[in-house]
């Protein structure tokens, strides 16, 4: 423990996460939702209200990164908070036995980007400039906009022939399907450097199939409790390869999570 700030944080990270072999989805990774919106109901107030959540999470990353973020505090005594340093643009990069971790000890400045989710598919977004300043909310609207538009229903792959879905996997089932992936191609190696390399994955979602509709049934109350049921399973596993399941990465460290229902 010598030379460490902390002795039980290096331990604690392997045995409790790292070498910890069943899927990350409900075994390992929690889920946290905002309160309910109900100015959302189309795709264009996702898209505003994802844009907005985008420019609040960069400037809180910038909080952190320039140690302006408040003292958490137990009472009257601070808290330790060298974990936030791991929130923003870190990985668990799976291998065999013990994954290993991606990105901990980067430069913030080398961190511009996010990746986005749509419809199964993933796009590298730049969302700060060079020197890690976020931008307009307005200005992030337009590039989401365009990943939509470049991503239409039509485009939809089948969640089978997804490699997002393949992070749900067992460790030591993606481990080597990772290894075979980068390996056949330069490019997919690239591509999940970029993966493992950004600030976070935003997941822009369809409506989950089932959930009933805002105002049905006149008594709201199986409404409530079945929407939280909903909500739950989006939030810890997507809600299956029907849903959203395949518009993850849930090797990244944080994901946000945005519906138009």
């Amino acid at each position: 423990a010598e030379g460490k700030s902390n002795w039980l944080t290096d331990w604690w990270i392997e045995v409790g996460y790292l070498a910890y072999r069943l899927p990350t989805t409900t075994h390992v990774s929690p889920a946290v939702a905002f309160p309910y919106n109900p100015n959302i109901r189309t795709q264009s107030d996702q898209l505003q209200y994802a844009a907005k959540l985008v420019h609040h999470a960069l400037n809180f990353r910038n909080l952190i990164s320039s140690r302006t973020l408040p003292q958490d505090m137990g009472g009257k005594a601070p808290q330790c908070m060298t974990q936030y340093d791991l929130l923003f643009g870190t990985s668990r990069v799976p291998a065999v036995g013990l994954d290993q971790t991606r990105g901990v000890a980067s430069d913030p400045k080398d961190r511009q980007h996010i990746i986005v989710a749509h419809n199964n598919l993933f796009f590298k977004v730049l969302v700060c400039n060079e020197d890690g300043v976020p931008l307009a909310s307005g200005q992030i609207l337009s590039l989401l906009e365009a990943v939509v538009q470049a991503s239409p229903e039509s485009a939809i792959p089948d969640a089978s022939q997804t490699v997002g879905v393949l992070t749900t996997e067992h460790r030591d089932t993606w481990a080597p399907l990772y290894d075979s992936i980068v390996r056949f191609d330069a490019g997919n190696q690239r591509n999940m450097v970029h993966i493992q390399n950004a600030l976070f994955l935003l997941a822009l979602d369809q409506n989950n199939p089932g959930l009933p509709t805002r105002g049905e049934p006149q008594n709201r109350t199986p409404f409530i409790h079945e929407g939280r049921t909903r909500l739950a399973e989006r939030g810890i596993h997507g809600g299956g390869t029907h849903a959203n399941s395949a518009n993850r990465w849930f090797d990244k460290t944080l994901q946000l999570f945005v519906a138009s229902d």
